[in-house]
């Protein structure tokens, strides 16, 4: 019997420990690339115009994982512009702080986020700077113990300033994004 409870503990501390070294797999620097499609409306009424494009990203990251759980802070620029319907309407510069809070599932973060959006936009020949919140969701899975893919979905409502060009309401961008964790 002593034996049997002797196994039956040593199974219990192996298993826990191993739960305790695969939650680690999330905790850390992080860099990578996604690539996404942008859309929104712009201007004051809805109806004046639409983002519409494709876009390259870099990100990088930090996560502290904490059993099940992470949060974390992710920073993102787009590579290129993103244009609107109109050209003489575009983005030229995008960038997103973001803070995410998230769960593992197996191999898998599922995450929540919100932060910050600025940027550059151009309107009629004008150049503006652009800010306002974003929030979203999105999956990171683990293919190994340091690259990832992943999807996530974005949200913002950001503001020029003019009262007349860039108003969103708001601009989403659908990624897929891939990673290496350090």
């Amino acid at each position: 019997m002593k034996m049997l409870k002797t196994a039956v503990a040593s199974a219990i501390a192996v298993s826990s420990l191993a739960g305790a070294a695969a939650a680690q797999g999330w905790n850390g620097a992080y860099v990578g690339a996604a690539f996404g499609a942008s859309h929104g409306d712009y201007g004051q009424n809805p109806a004046e115009g639409q983002f519409n494009g494709t876009n390259g990203q870099l990100f990088a990251g930090y996560n502290y994982q904490f059993g099940s759980l992470a949060v974390g802070g992710e920073i993102a620029t787009f590579l290129g512009e993103v244009t609107v319907d109109n050209p003489s309407n575009y983005l030229r510069s995008l960038t997103d702080v973001k803070l995410r809070f998230g769960t593992t599932f197996g191999s898998a973060l599922v995450y929540a986020l919100a932060g910050y959006s600025f940027g550059g936009s151009r309107s009629y020949g004008v150049d503006y700077d652009f800010h306002g919140l974003n929030y979203g969701v999105g999956i990171d899975y683990s293919v190994n113990r340091n690259f990832f893919v992943g999807a996530e979905l974005l949200a913002r409502n950001i503001d020029d300033g003019s009262n007349t060009y860039l108003d969103t309401r708001p601009m989403t961008t659908a990624s897929i994004r891939a990673g290496f964790r350090f």
